[in-house]
């Protein structure tokens, strides 16, 4: 018995030592997976904060370009109203320098986004250097657009006046509205 006595501190310490060694196991597991959710924690704080700065530096623009997306909204032609003031404006310009202006065809094209295009066609029919002024106005009007056509046939009347007709397409951008 002496010896069984003599073993059962051993025994003890043995136990104890297993059950510390899977007490250090399991401390060191959870040590690992602690650490695994913090580092993927700690990633997304750092995504979160990335998007939040670019949402700042996008806010930032969208108020510093207020001025400039206001400016560009005169380039466009609004509503119906404003495609009707701008035919009627090119029918007063063109009465005033003794020019006919005939408007052939409107015609409204999809458009991306939030535009479409508004194709105007229409004859100019008056002296040479008139109509010659009146297609340069066309080709500046203050919207966004251009002249995708342009014909020009000439004539002499009896008296040597050089006459001109002119076949013009203006292609203008207009917002989106009902038509």
């Amino acid at each position: 018995m002496s010896t069984v006595k003599k073993m059962q501190p051993l025994i003890f310490a043995l136990i104890f030592l297993l059950g510390s060694i899977a007490a250090f196991v399991w401390v060191w597991m959870s040590t690992e997976q602690s650490g695994e959710l913090l580092a993927e924690r700690v990633q997304a704080i750092e995504n979160e904060q990335v998007f939040e700065g670019q949402y700042i530096q996008l806010t930032e623009v969208v108020e510093e370009s207020a001025d400039e997306r206001t400016l560009l909204q005169t380039f466009i032609l609004q509503d119906e109203n404003d495609t009707i003031d701008l035919l009627s404006q090119f029918d007063e310009i063109a009465r005033a320098q003794g020019i006919t202006l005939t408007t052939e065809k409107l015609d409204v094209a999809e458009g991306p986004g939030a535009y479409n295009s508004l194709a105007i066609e229409m004859t100019l029919e008056g002296t040479e250097a008139r109509v010659l002024e009146m297609i340069e106005l066309l080709e500046t009007v203050p919207y966004h657009g251009h002249m995708p056509s342009l014909t020009l046939e000439r004539t002499t009347t009896d008296s040597g006046v050089r006459m001109l007709t002119a076949h013009v397409i203006v292609q203008l951008t207009i917002n989106q509205y009902d038509q």
